[in-house]
Formats: structure tokens, sequence, C-alpha cells
């Protein structure tokens, strides 16, 4: 997919309103009442045949008499006209369109089908952006533009929230406007024939005046794109989902073989990989941007609480443990005040001054067992609710960490909570609602962290022997069979390296029968399930999913969502599972959705751990059907294909291999260790060195987008250091990609930059791109001899002469 155009749709300068009317209560007339009332300062032509509208104004007949092609087209008429517009439209150098229309057939739903068809063949191949069909338009309040059917004008803020849903798109708009939350952009997808999620969070990560991604998903399109979208925009700015259509979701997502996985669960695990948070309602989704807004992250999931009563404080404490949390331990002697009740929560009385919100509140925030604090107060007749609610903002001030409050209660609150506002602490009405938005922050901090695994196509501590695991698959085909017997899937995990034993017997009173399974999803592809073997575990429906490839940190992660997870851990007298060996089979399991696309399903009941081992005891194999054995990954795997050794022209031997997240130190040591000339030449300004946030965007990649290959090499105290650096980030067309590459100052001249540039070329001719370039300061001489030397072209870059732009093409 690409951007091409999304500027046209969602900043255009001109508007085509096909359908215009003045007939009072049509579409038509509404839309032209919006795009005329003068707030959007671009140009509006309005179109209908007639040549004019009911009132008296001019129209403009037909496309063809625009006195110029549209940016944006908002389409107004009955559905069975728009492919036929859609056409001319884009005949006419249109850009893109907006689809109101719901039916593009008049209730024939093969004609619909039919029409639908049509319109993403014209937005395809004449590179005209659809949204729609059954869109109510969209919203961009920064340039006074409401090309929607919302009956609320959205107010202006740095928030973008895009739906499927044209209901929700309203009642969205409505809710914020109500309460003066604004929006940069607010898009209802409709049908997405063309545009999808994929290619709005791509658009939106870019953009200077969005903050922050809000997304109400029903279904997603493209899996695959969208995972590769979401995992950039989240490196970027908060993207914050609310999933709906659970129950419809999971009984479409049932398969008829055991073990079978609900779709929404499968999405929790595609959101969490890609450093989402997931929202339950339209309250929370709001709530969790202005909770994330307070940019302040918590280590970790302790929280202290602080009351002036005891009964709202229990109220915290039960939605706490409910949602995960966990209540911090305040050691002895950390809080002074002996009338207070010690513990936490800490109850300061209801007649409590405020220099002792204060005073609990700055020992709290200072205490190494909390991560963050929640005060909470109700009204007292002894205390105005002003008093404390600016104690506890100064004790704040003083700390990093994140403070939250709630103060209970109706108008006599009111003065208190604006001063939260003002001071950019989040305010809760009720104490249910403030733990709930301590876990959004815990719970997004875990998913950002998630976001920067990034595991091996190829792991290093195990092979997986797939020419010995395809003999027993094409015996069984050519046998007609899609199902391997449990002999034959024994030795296919064996071939994984997975433990296989029928008879293992582990030592006394430790064994654990858990169960682990790939299972294949309709949108997502493979999916790994872990959790509780047994009836038990179907019982309580005690699993946790997650999306493959994984590393250790990935498996841990997966074995810790589940209830089994604790009994794992061992006890007084029950010793611990072996951890780690079950965490490495979770591993395998999924590297076998990786290396055997051929697998359409697995099972492993038991997966039976103990003290030293975990060991699969029976298996279940089902495979895909022959025609259908592509890769279905929706993430793309780290390319350890891609590593190799080299040599420089001293014969110095390093490794060259794709960047990883955990390079990021290696980066900042190597930029250090440059020159303050060669890093002006590279960034283009004089840095003193990289910033931690720059070094954490040039190692956290997403493979299908980009490429980074690093040279790691010894240095003289034995250490191994980053030489150099090339990347390249391509468009999401795949067609063009623009290339930057770094060598440290004292590495120059042992050909080490024309070593790197030649192999991310040949990487991206391989990866089907067409063209390479990039931007070279005019005074970087011996850059662009290089360039030249591989084939590149410089050109001047217009109105700024002290850059050239240098392109090869593929």
């Amino acid at each position: 997919m690409s951007l091409r155009h999304l500027d046209a749709l969602l900043k255009p300068r001109s508007i085509a309103l096909i359908g215009a009317s003045a007939r009072p209560g049509s579409v038509g007339a509404l839309l032209m009442d919006k795009l005329g009332d003068g707030r959007f300062t671009g140009e509006v032509w309005p179109v209908n045949p007639k040549g004019r509208l009911d009132d008296g104004r001019t129209a403009f007949r037909d496309l063809s008499e625009l006195p110029a092609a549209p940016d944006l087209a908002v389409i107004a008429t009955p559905g069975r006209v728009v492919p036929g517009i859609l056409h001319r439209l884009a005949c006419r150098g249109g850009k893109a369109a907006i689809v109101l229309a719901g039916d593009l057939g008049d209730g024939d739903e093969a004609r619909r089908a039919k029409a639908e068809r049509l319109v993403a063949r014209i937005a395809r191949r004449r590179g005209l952006r659809v949204l729609g069909p059954a869109s109510v338009g969209l919203q961009s309040p920064g340039i006074g533009l409401d090309a929607s059917l919302s009956p609320t004008r959205a107010p202006t803020g740095d928030l973008a929230f895009v739906t499927q849903s044209a209901a929700v798109a309203s009642a969205a708009v409505d809710w914020a406007a109500a309460r003066r939350i604004g929006f940069s952009h607010a898009v209802t997808l409709g049908d997405m024939v063309d545009l999808d999620f994929g290619v709005l969070l791509d658009w939106l990560a870019l953009d200077e005046g969005t903050r922050a991604i809000l997304l109400h998903i029903e279904s997603v399109k493209d899996a695959r794109y969208f995972m590769s979208a979401a995992r950039v925009a989240a490196r970027a700015k908060p993207v914050i989902v609310l999933k709906t259509g659970r129950s419809l979701a999971a009984a479409r997502a049932v398969h008829a073989q055991a073990g079978a996985i609900g779709g929404d669960n499968v999405y929790d695990a595609a959101f969490r990989r890609a450093g989402m948070l997931r929202v339950a309602d339209l309250d929370e989704l709001f709530e969790a941007t202005a909770t994330l807004a307070a940019n302040r992250q918590p280590l970790g999931s302790r929280l202290a609480i602080l009351a002036n009563g005891g009964g709202l404080g229990v109220v915290a404490v039960d939605t706490l443990l409910d949602l995960g949390g966990r209540l911090a331990v305040i050691e002895a002697g950390a809080l002074g005040r002996p009338t207070w009740a010690h513990g936490n929560p800490l109850d300061v009385t209801s007649d409590a001054p405020a220099e002792h919100y204060a005073e609990a509140a700055r020992a709290l925030l200072a205490a190494p067992s909390v991560d963050a604090v929640l005060a909470i107060h109700a009204p007292s007749p002894f205390v105005p609710a002003t008093a404390p609610a600016q104690a506890l903002i100064d004790a704040a001030a003083s700390s990093r960490k994140p403070v939250f409050a709630s103060w209970v209660g109706g108008t006599s609150q009111e003065a208190a909570r604006r001063l939260f506002v003002d001071a950019g602490i989040p305010s809760h009405e009720t104490p249910r609602q403030a733990v709930r938005g301590f876990m959004q922050l815990v719970n997004f901090r875990r998913n950002r962290e998630t976001l920067m695994e990034t595991p091996a196509s190829q792991p290093e501590t195990f092979v997986v022997d797939a020419v010995r695991a395809r003999q027993v698959i094409a015996a069984a085909r050519a046998e007609g069979r899609l199902e391997l017997t449990p002999e034959e899937a024994l030795r296919v995990l064996q071939a994984a390296a997975i433990a296989t034993a029928p008879t293992f017997r582990p030592i006394e009173g430790t064994a654990y029968d858990l169960a682990a399974a790939l299972r294949s999803d309709p949108v997502f592809g493979p999916v790994l399930v872990f959790g509780r073997g047994g009836r038990v575990g179907r019982r309580l429906d005690d699993r946790a999913l997650a999306l493959p490839p994984l590393n250790m940190a990935l498996a841990h992660d997966v074995m810790m969502r589940t209830r089994v997870w604790r009994l794992l851990q061992g006890g007084e007298d029950q010793r611990a599972a072996a951890l780690d060996a079950l965490a490495l089979t979770l591993i395998k399991v999924a590297q076998i959705a990786v290396d055997l696309p051929e697998v359409e399903s697995l099972r492993i009941e038991p997966l039976r751990v103990d003290a030293r081992a975990a060991v699969a005891m029976s298996a279940r194999i089902v495979l895909m059907p022959p025609e259908r054995t592509e890769s279905r990954l929706a993430i793309r795997p780290y390319p350890k294909e891609l590593e190799s050794t080299e040599r420089l022209a001293d014969g110095r031997a390093f490794l060259l291999r794709p960047v990883r997240p955990e390079d990021e130190p290696l980066l900042i040591d190597m930029s250090t260790r440059m020159t303050r000339e060669d890093v002006r030449l590279r960034f283009f300004a004089p840095l003193p060195r990289l910033s931690h946030e720059m070094a954490a965007r040039l190692t956290q990649l997403d493979y299908d987008r980009q490429m980074a290959l690093v040279a790691l090499g010894a240095d003289a105290d034995g250490a191994r250091h980053a030489w150099g650096v090339v990347r390249i980030a391509a468009d999401p067309d795949n067609e063009t990609a623009e290339f930057a590459v770094t060598v440290r100052s004292d590495m120059k001249g042992q050909g080490l930059g024309s070593l790197l540039m030649e192999r991310i070329t040949t990487y991206a001719r391989d990866r089907g791109l067409k063209t390479l370039m990039g931007y070279v300061l005019s005074e970087n001489e011996p850059m662009l001899s290089l360039s030249r030397r591989l084939g590149f072209r410089p050109t001047r870059v217009p109105d700024d002469p002290t850059v050239q732009k240098i392109v090869l093409r593929l």
C-alpha cells in the first residue's frame, strides 16, 4: 500500500462536492452547508448535473467543467453511480475521494461485490485514494474541514481518531466535544475497499499535528501490513485501541479442531506485540490518552494508595488486584505520624490538613518500593478540597513517579479537579477509574517493551532440521493424508529439537501437565497458544496467546499471562518447574510456524514439565493443503540469514549483521568515537553525541520496512564495538528507499563504507526495490565520490544548494 495522495485526502486544498444540493434534509445539502460555512479556506466546487442548486446557486455540471483537478472529491450520490464517477474523477486527475454510499449494488449482493471490486481496481490502477464505501467522511479541524455526516463539529486538538463505524464516529466526536477533547483528524473508514487502518497509521505516525492515535477496530484487512504500520506508529507516539465485536469475532474464528482460539484473543496478542494499548470502551479510550499525556511512566506495577478514609482505599485495592497490579510494600519507618493507619492504603483520616497530604505523598514517592501514588479524597467538612489538591500537586512536582488523583464527589470537588488538569496530573472521579488509569500506564510500558523484541528467523540456541521434517510431511501427503500419525508428529517435533518421550517419568511431586499449540487465525496467521493442559485447563480456559516468532523474553511473557504460572514457580513443598526449558520449548514450537509453513495446526498435550526438563508426551499435527504453503506470519522475524563474516583491507575480521534493539549502546558509543565534523556530515547538524531517543529509533526496526546492517569488530580493548552502520527505509509501496551510511572516524580508509553500501544495495535489489536514494551535503566530497563509483546520479535539491540528492535505479 502507498501513502500517495494521503495529504490530498486529509489536508486538501480543493474539494469537489459531487451531488451537491440545497434540498433540505439531503446529504448534499448538509455537506454543502458544512463545506461552505467559511471555515475551510480551500476551494469548494459544487457539482450537480443541473448546473445549479435548488436555491439558485451555480454549480458545475460535470467534473470536466472544474477549473482544476480536485485534491478531494466528496461523493454524495446513490451507490450505483459511484464506480463511474470514480473512473471520471481519476481520468480528470483527482487524487482522493470519500464514498458515503454504503450499498453500491442497489440491494443486490452480487452487484455490490462486483462494484466494490471495480472501485478497488480503479484505486489501485489510477492511484486514486478512496475512503469508504459506507464512510461518514472525515474531519480535519486544524484546517477547518468538516467533510462528514457527523452532527457535531470536532474541536481542534492533537488526537487522531480512526474508526470503521459510522455510529461510533458520530458518538465519539459528540462525546469528546462535550469534554473539550480536540482532534487533529477524525476519519471513518467504512468498508475499507482501498484505505484501511495500516495506511492511516503510516500517515498519522508522520503527522506533526498528531500526538496520539486512537483506533476503533472491528476487523483488520491486511494483518502483515497492519502489524508493520502499527509497530512503526507505536514507536513514534501512543496508539490506543478499542476493539469491538468480541463475541462475533470469536464465534466466526472458532475452528472445528480441538483447542480452537477466538479471534478476539488473537487481536489482543497482536495489539500487545505491536506496542499498542487496548481499552474496553470509549471512556477508557480518552481516559488513557489523558493518562499518557502526563508523560510519566512507572517502572513497575507497585501502587501506593493515600486516602482520607479507609473505605475508598479498600475499593482501590480491590480494583488494583483484579487488574493484575500490586500493592506497594511500605517499609517500617517510612511514614512518621503515629496517628496514621500505617500500611497500604495509608489512611491520613478525614480531618487531615493539607500539609499531612503533602508529607505523606512525599514520603510515598521517595520510597524505593513504590512505583506510583494514588491520592483519594472524599469531601470533608474540615478541609476545603483545593487545599490537599494543591499540596499533592506541589509534592508531585519533586518526583518523576506517576501520581493519580481521585477527588470523589460532586460540585464541591470540581475546583480541585481543575487544579489537577492544569497541573497535568490525571484526575478521575472514582478510585476504580484512577486505578484503571494506572494499570493502563503499566500495560502500555509492558507493551512498548514487547515492541522492542525482535526474535531471530534462525535462533542460535537450536536448529530446526526442516529437511527431516519435510520428509515426514511428504510421506503423509503421498498417501493423501493431511493429518500425521502420532508417531509422525513426534518425529516432526524431534526435527524441531523438541524433547519427546512418551514414557517420560518426572521427579516425584514436581510434574505439571501443560499444553502448547499452533493454530491458524484467518487474519493473523499462525498463533501460539500455551496454558494448562487436561480437563482443568479447558474448564478454566487457562491459556495465553502470542504471535510467532518468539524469543526468551516473549516466551516468558506468554507463560506469565496464565494462571498456571504461579504453580510453575513452586512452593514450600513443591520444586519449581524448569521455566527456562519450558520457555525454550515454546520458542521451538513457534519456530515451526516460521520454518514449516506446511503445518496448519499443532497441539502438544501433555507437555510435561518437571524441575529438569519440558517434554512432549503426545502431539497432533494437521497439514495445510499442498496449494497453501506460503508463509503467513504477521510479523517478519529478525533476518539471521543476512549475517556474515567480512574482512577489512588490513585483514581484520568483523561480523556484519542486521541491527537489533540491544545495539542501542553500541551506536551511542560509536557516535562518541566520531569527530564532530563527521557527525555533522552524517546528521546535517553538529550533535555532541547520539541521544538515547535517536539511538532507540535507529535500532528498533521493522524488518518489513527497514533494514540496517552494523559492522561489529574487536577494538584494542578486546571488546566488540560498532565500526559502521548502513540503513535503508522503504516507502510503504516497497518501491523507493532512502539510505544513510556511517563509518567510525578511525575506521575510514579501510573500504568499510564501500562494502556497507554494496551490501545494502544488493539487499535492496533482492528485495525488489526500484530506487535507492539519499541526501548528502554538497561539501561531503568523499561520500559523493563513493556514490558516483556505485552508480548514483547526483541532482540539486531545489531551494537548498547545500544538499544534493543522489539516486540509483536498481
